[in-house]
């Protein structure tokens, strides 16, 4: 009761109710920003894996022209193992060089971060 009292008598009790509407408002606001960010990321996704398949597809396809080409000259086997040779080349490469391709892809994802945190402000 005393303490009911005092707000009151400070005006305190409408400066509490405006602070707690505030921090509500704040949080729904967060909620909703997340929720936005969420949708634009599994969008983005969602494009990336499409396009994903497709060059996928669009390789695969490559692969095998190629090797029926080369199978013209050099006959079937050996066309489809200098094929199979060429991509465990690139599996080689892209496993010694990895570490370097994941930093600067990092440092890349990084940046874009910052600039978008720059233009919205935060």
């Amino acid at each position: 009761m005393l303490k009911e009292t005092l707000l009151k008598f400070f005006n305190l009790d409408g400066l509490i109710n405006n602070a707690t509407g505030y921090l509500e408002a704040r949080i729904e606001l967060v909620k909703l920003e997340l929720k936005d960010d969420l949708a634009r990321v599994i969008s983005s996704i969602a494009v990336l894996a499409a396009i994903a398949l497709l060059l996928f597809l669009f390789f695969l396809f490559i692969s095998f022209t190629v090797a029926f080409v080369l199978a013209d000259s050099l006959g079937m086997y050996t066309a489809f193992a200098i094929v199979a040779g060429f991509y465990f080349l690139l599996t080689v490469v892209l496993l010694i060089f990895k570490d370097s391709i994941s930093n600067k892809i990092e440092t890349g994802i990084k940046k874009s971060i910052k600039a978008k945190q720059n233009e919205s402000g935060d």
